[in-house]
């Protein structure tokens, strides 16, 4: 009617939408991590990529595999208490309250991650080796370089 009759409105606007980026992997794991801390000791360091979370990752994997299973996130947060990586699990903590997971989806997220985490991490050599490769041809690789570059070919050739 307002359209209509060419009458101004009333009502506002609506605010714009805040623009939201996926949150990344390792985001993730921490939120999952914080939901499960057990998980923690699971978590293969040596895949996890530089990231903002990392260290937060890497401490809350110190502190699990110190303290065991028998580990909570009050437990965790108490331990926290004045690291350099407490405002990044603050943070991801609050996220966590924002959108919550039940045990089977923590366990299944977690894994799913951690297959892309390894996925992310065969990418990354298999890129350095074809680098070198092309660098230096076959022959400048080592046979260790050799081997893991036909594995590397071999599994993207089974996934394709």
């Amino acid at each position: 009617v307002e359209r209509l009759c060419e009458l101004k409105s009333y009502t506002p606007a609506a605010p714009a939408k805040a623009k939201r980026t996926a949150p990344s992997l390792t985001r993730n794991l921490l939120r999952v991590i914080l939901h499960k801390p057990k998980l923690a000791s699971q978590l293969p360091i040596e895949l996890l990529p530089d990231t903002p979370e990392r260290p937060a990752l890497l401490r809350l994997h110190q502190l699990v595999s110190v303290t065991g299973d028998a580990t909570s996130y009050a437990m965790l947060r108490e331990q926290l208490r004045g690291l350099p990586e407490e405002s990044m699990i603050d943070a991801a903590a609050s996220e966590l309250l924002a959108q919550p997971l039940d045990e089977a989806e923590a366990e299944e997220e977690f894994r799913g991650s951690l297959e892309k985490l390894l996925e992310g991490s065969q990418k990354r050599a298999f890129a350095e080796l074809q680098i070198k490769a092309q660098q230096f041809g076959v022959a400048g690789l080592s046979a260790a370089e050799k081997q893991a570059y036909l594995q590397l070919l071999q599994g993207r050739k089974e996934r394709s």
